[in-house]
């Protein structure tokens, strides 16, 4: 089974397309990707749950 891109890929592709047609500044676009990859960092790492609120045993 073909896996799907994950959501932060998408968000950085997006991203870059809107600072390509100037609807971001390259400062806007810089720490929106790095805030979604922490995101995603943080999010995948084991243990972590599928919840925010839940706490690894």
């Amino acid at each position: 089974m073909a896996r799907s891109p994950s959501l932060s890929t998408t968000t950085t592709v997006m991203t870059v397309s809107f600072d390509n047609a100037s609807l971001l500044t390259l400062a806007q676009t810089v720490s929106f990707i790095i805030g979604t990859n922490i995101g995603t960092y943080i999010a995948n790492r084991p243990g972590f749950g599928y919840y925010f609120g839940e706490l690894p045993k």
